[in-house]
């Protein structure tokens, strides 16, 4: 062997451990952004269980915007949650029958923020409840 080509060998191993050492770098940076995404989702699934709950148990949810801050992984994340009444358009032909009372129902959005990698991350979950009758 020529020390040439034991140094283009050298170099070639050089060149393939950088890209695999990059390889792995990317692999890492996307496993703990999926673990902080998934951690999202448990969050936002935990509070949307409580709103169903306490909605259940109060004949509705009330309208209306809410913010908040929590902590996600070490981070601030901010949270909303927004309750907006639900319009439905019937046709004029139709109404509500006797037997079959309107149901009034809101569509609840909850979302979650954070900033990761000098890029802001969402995640968010939307259900329908009824809606809290008014007095």
């Amino acid at each position: 062997m020529t020390l040439v080509e034991l140094m283009v060998t050298t170099s070639i191993l050089a060149v393939g451990m950088v890209l695999v050492g990059r390889a792995l770098l990317t692999a890492s940076t996307a496993l703990a952004s999926a673990e902080h995404r998934i951690q999202a989702v448990q969050f936002l699934e935990a509070r949307m269980t409580q709103l169903q709950q306490g909605a259940r148990a109060e004949g509705g949810v009330e309208l209306g915007t809410k913010t908040g801050v929590t902590e996600l992984n070490h981070r601030p994340a901010t949270w909303l949650l927004e309750v907006v009444p639900v319009q439905f358009e019937s046709p004029a032909a139709q109404g509500p029958s006797p037997q079959q009372p309107t149901v009034r129902l809101t569509e609840v959005r909850l979302s979650l923020s954070w900033q990761e990698a000098q890029r802001k991350q969402d995640v968010g979950l939307v259900t329908y409840l009824r809606q809290q009758p008014t007095s």
